[in-house]
């Protein structure tokens, strides 16, 4: 009966154990797959790609307020004559007075909005990457775990068949004394 004992508690370990083992082996293609979408994403050009155009949007945004910021001067504005200096800078074309200086304003604003657009996606593509990040580890954590919990068995498992060895030769040897 203890033979019976031993036998029924090693099968259920092995099957406890195997399928320890098809999780283990899940997660580790779940983590390679992982690692591949994070591959696609080049991250540190992203990131330098992101910088660059938040340098970009805010020189852009500076132009544009020192644009607007210039551009607000409506008394001088009413003075200027083509073909006469500015008596601010002697400057000898006035692009506010026409339609140039909106035009500008327009392209400027133009330019901010699509350098938000991009920052976003930029943005956005970081996120996704440092999503990955801790699913990666989330899932080697569990990996480790589940790694853990197999050696565990192995050990309950190599118990089990020594004591069932043990048992075996114990009988045998009895059976020769008889």
């Amino acid at each position: 009966t203890a033979l019976i004992g031993l036998d029924s508690d090693l099968k259920k370990a092995k099957s406890v154990n195997e399928a320890k083992r098809k999780v283990y082996s899940h997660k580790e293609k779940e983590i390679e797959g992982l690692i591949q979408q994070q591959k696609r994403k080049n991250i540190e050009q992203i990131e330098k790609d992101l910088v660059v155009c938040r340098e970009k949007r805010e020189q852009l945004l500076i132009e544009q307020a020192l644009y607007v910021t210039t551009g607000d001067i409506q008394s001088m504005r009413e003075k200027l004559l083509d073909n006469h200096p500015c008596p601010v800078c002697g400057s000898l074309h006035h692009p506010y007075v026409t339609s140039e200086g909106k035009q500008m304003l327009l392209n400027l604003a133009e330019s901010v909005n699509m350098l938000t657009k991009q920052m976003q996606v930029l943005s956005e593509e970081v996120n996704e990457y440092n999503i990955l990040q801790r699913k990666i580890t989330a899932s080697q954590q569990q990996q480790m775990v589940i790694h853990k919990e197999i050696t565990e068995k192995d050990k309950e498992i190599t118990d089990i068949v020594n004591r069932k060895t043990l048992l075996v030769t114990q009988k045998m040897n009895e059976e020769m004394a008889v």
